[in-house]
């Protein structure tokens, strides 16, 4: 219970006496309280059937008679102060919003009377937000309840361990109707043909992947959004410590998400309609993202452990997880449909339709592995795991990725031409933005010249389009840069990134190729003097005759260089109004 005791410790206390009213208006609760005075029943339904009449009853009372009390501190709606008024424990636990307390009361109810065995069974309130109620209160108690001494030294357990066990069980039943009608799809088995990403795989495969999301959802859940940085939800050391979990007050919509995910790959059901916010889709696109990471599937992943499943189930979860993560992008798939509008606003009104398409393309169509590239936390493999190449460069922290995909989601909307402008956030997140834009720039690969033996990433004018807009993007305010910035201003820029790059890769020891000497002294050359009157490279850039083009025009008023994003200095013979040094 909830007693004197928690006011001292700030831990919740199920032992003892006091909650329970009994003057019949308390909504059940007397009822199970004449129920406990006959004792559990020898079996019961259900989960609770797996543990001892004893053990159940144990469980039972704690509940019943700290009813108030209990419902009390899952409903405190202070960040900072416990029902008894002392600092409040555990504030990195969701509670639940004080307006869903009836929907938590009755799933306490049901959880008491499925421990007990007796009485009738109730209709539990069938509503979405009653039913995410009681997943929150399964969630918020299976991280409150102290079993062991070591889990709260200098403080008496609340319940026996078995107790406990039995208690979590129930309140996890309790807290699952989403899932039931997933469980009886699950017996029906996966569905010999399925829409989306998920008919690309086998029968088998979704099957098992199915299986293994709805069987072990609340487990899942909880490592999804676990929120300590220290110990796994078992308690244990920590493992993948580099990997990004999502914080526990988006649960409810990693739970939606997994739903969908594995309602897909079975390939029945009516589709979900997905909460259309942006911490939801925030929420589902970090799941994926740790999930992708996450999946063990062969031995050489992690020698002494069993895989979570085989290869071919792994490669469908990740690819449906993904799916159901990237809802936010489907507006921009959409528009990539209808082609890149004619004219567009910002730098991307320099670049011909054809180069922003194929830029946007290349973004939208694969922008998972582009996040999970930026952000690899890995200094030695690369998303593949296979060696990381190109290891000079500077990649951005795995817990920026939010930030990273609403940089690359802004670029690709700004190349098409298309749709509302995302709100881009400043401080670190306009440290984000740089640091993608610099790695990018650095990164792409345009030319057979750049890394012989390999097939470009895209054309060079493509290229050029899609560096403009990532500059433009990373600015600190997130503002349009003015259009009339010049093909000639922005291909130095990048210039300037690629050398900055092979300075630091010869700082750290490495040599440059008379390959990519060439190539350097080429690009320099072709910015110095550019024959014909035409940046010949670039078949859509404006004409600028030779007269003019000893000198370019000062940048556009309003245009910025993101700070640190280029370092650019004085040995600057280059014929242009951009200062430009070579490190």
């Amino acid at each position: 219970m909830v007693s004197n005791h928690l006011a001292k410790s700030h831990m919740m206390q199920f032992t003892g006496n006091g909650g329970g009213g009994s003057d019949g208006s308390d909504g059940g609760w007397s009822e199970l309280e004449m129920l406990l005075n006959r004792g559990a029943a020898a079996s019961c339904v259900g989960i609770a059937g797996c543990f001892l009449p004893e053990d159940r009853m144990e469980a039972a009372k704690a509940i019943v008679s700290n009813h108030k009390n209990l419902l009390k501190d899952i409903c405190n709606p202070s960040t900072s102060i416990n029902i008894e008024g002392a600092p409040l424990s555990q504030v990195e636990l969701s509670r639940v919003r004080p307006n869903l307390a009836p929907h938590v009361d009755e799933g306490l109810r049901e959880t008491a009377r499925r421990l007990i065995g007796r009485g009738q069974p109730p209709m539990l309130h069938p509503s979405p937000v009653a039913a995410e109620a009681r997943a929150a209160t399964a969630r918020y108690l299976h991280k409150r309840i102290q079993s062991t001494p070591s889990q709260k030294p200098g403080r008496n357990p609340d319940m026996s361990e078995r107790a406990a066990e039995a208690m979590k069980a129930v309140l996890v039943e309790v807290g699952s109707t989403l899932w039931e009608p997933l469980r009886s799809l699950m017996e029906l088995g996966a569905s010999e043909n399925a829409s989306g990403v998920a008919g690309r795989h086998s029968k088998e495969a979704r099957e098992q992947a199915a299986k293994a999301i709805i069987s072990n959802h609340f487990r899942l859940l909880q490592d999804i959004c676990n929120p300590s940085e220290t110990d796994n939800i078992d308690g244990k050391s920590l493992t993948q410590s580099e990997l990004q979990r999502v914080h526990p007050s988006l649960a409810a919509y990693v739970d939606e998400g997994l739903r969908e995910t594995a309602r897909r790959l079975l390939g029945h059901g009516m589709p979900t309609a997905l909460n259309p916010t942006n911490a939801a889709e925030d929420a589902r696109s970090a799941c994926a993202r740790y999930l992708h990471a996450r999946i063990h599937s062969t031995l050489e992943q992690k020698p002494d452990r069993e895989p979570d499943m085989c290869p071919a189930a792994a490669e469908a979860m990740k690819a449906v997880l993904v799916e159901v993560g990237s809802s936010a992008w489907e507006t921009l798939e959409m528009f990539l449909e209808k082609g890149a509008s004619p004219t567009c606003a910002g730098v991307a009104s320099n670049h011909s339709k054809a180069a922003r398409q194929e830029a946007a393309v290349a973004i939208i169509t694969n922008h998972f592995r582009l996040i999970q590239d930026i952000c690899n936390p890995s200094p030695t493999t690369n998303i593949d795991n296979v060696p990381l190449t190109q290891v000079e460069l500077t990649r951005v922290h795995p817990s920026k990725a939010g930030i990273i995909e609403d940089t690359l989601f802004e670029t690709a909307r700004r190349l098409l031409g298309r749709g509302q402008a995302k709100i881009l956030a400043d401080g670190t997140g306009q440290d984000a933005r740089v640091a993608c834009a610099k790695y990018l720039d650095a990164r792409i690969h345009h030319s057979p010249e750049q890394k012989p033996g390999r097939t470009p990433d895209m054309s060079p004018e493509a290229a050029l389009a899609m560096k403009a807009v990532l500059y433009e993007v990373a600015n600190s305010n997130g503002r349009f840069f003015q259009p009339s910035l010049s093909f000639l201003q922005m291909k130095t820029m990048s210039l300037a990134t690629e050398m900055e790059t092979l300075a630091m890769h010869m700082k750290m020891g490495g040599q440059i190729t008379p390959r990519q000497a060439m190539d350097m002294s080429k690009q320099l050359e072709r910015i110095a003097n550019s024959e014909g009157g035409a940046y010949d490279d670039f078949h859509d850039a404006a004409v600028v005759p030779k007269a003019t083009r000893k000198r370019m025009p000062d940048p556009t008023p309003g245009f910025h260089a993101p700070p640190d994003t280029l370092k650019l200095s004085a040995a600057t013979d280059v014929k242009t109004s951009t200062t430009c040094t070579l490190m």
